[in-house]
This record gives C-alpha cells, structure tokens and sequence, in this order.
C-alpha cells in the first residue's frame, strides 16, 4: 500500500519540483487602470500567468502593489502585478507587504512574494502538497475493496 502511495504521488512530486523561480518565474502582469479585471477580488481564470520578461534583470520574484489616491475629494484605489527584481520575502509563507506613504495623499502596498508561480493574486486559501498527499491516502483508503465473505 505504502509503495503503491509513493508511486501515485511521484508525478505530483515532480510537477511541484519543475516550478522554478529566475528565468522559469510567472506572474500576473497586469494594472487595473487599464485591465478592471486585475483589481481585488482577483480571479485567476479571466488573467493569464506570465513569464517573466528575459530582458537580463534576473526576475526573482512577483509583486502585487495597490496603490491609494486621494483625487477629487475621495480615495482612489488601483492594483498593480508585475514581476520583480527587489523586494523583502516573508520567511513563513513566501509573502511579505509593505506599507508606504509617498507624495500628498498618496498611499502604496507592495507585497512581494517567491513561493510559487503566480503567487502575486489576491491573499486565498492555498493547497499545501501534505495536504495533497493526506488526500490521496483518504482516497486510497475509500478504494479498499470490503471483505463479500458472508458470515459463517
């Protein structure tokens, strides 16, 4: 069982092994003045994720910046996801933002992130690869053909 278990998830193992970071990395890129879509709440399916430009700046990471206006009497928000070449890294989950107040009335979140392809969507509840593998012994377990015998 436990061979069987290993085999079924050493595919799984290697697709989660090849996302790789550097010339391999992809982001949303998109800015919401132009592209409504790329505001929050993001919805992965309407954005494609794409690599990032291999333009000699070695790309290590993805950026998602929302960037607060005050304009004509209220606040004005637009987001901003991109690949990025700078920015701190959460320890933890790979994730890490930044409050920034620039020029008057204006306000700037940068969240930078590297633990996965993509990873600069809206904050979302996200599969770990244990949680992956629990499942398939879940679903191994189910597939268990029961004992027909009858009773003597």
């Amino acid at each position: 069982m436990l061979l069987l278990l290993l085999l079924l998830s050493s595919p799984l193992t290697s697709v989660v092994g090849q996302v790789g970071f550097g010339p391999n990395l992809k982001c949303y890129q998109c800015n919401s003045l132009t592209q409504p879509r790329c505001a929050d709440h993001f919805d992965n399916r309407t954005m494609i994720l794409t690599p990032c430009p291999d333009d000699g700046k070695n790309y290590s990471r993805c950026v998602k910046a929302i960037q607060e206006m005050y304009i004509d009497g209220s606040w004005v928000r637009r987001y901003y996801r991109d690949c990025a070449v700078t920015g701190e890294i959460g320890l933890e989950d790979g994730r890490w933002c930044l409050d920034r107040s620039g020029v008057y009335r204006v306000k700037v979140r940068y969240c930078n992130c590297n633990n996965k392809n993509g990873c600069n969507l809206s904050n979302s509840l996200t599969v770990s690869f244990s949680l992956l593998i629990v499942m398939q012994l879940f679903l191994f377990v189910l597939q268990k053909p029961q004992n027909t015998d009858p009773i003597p």
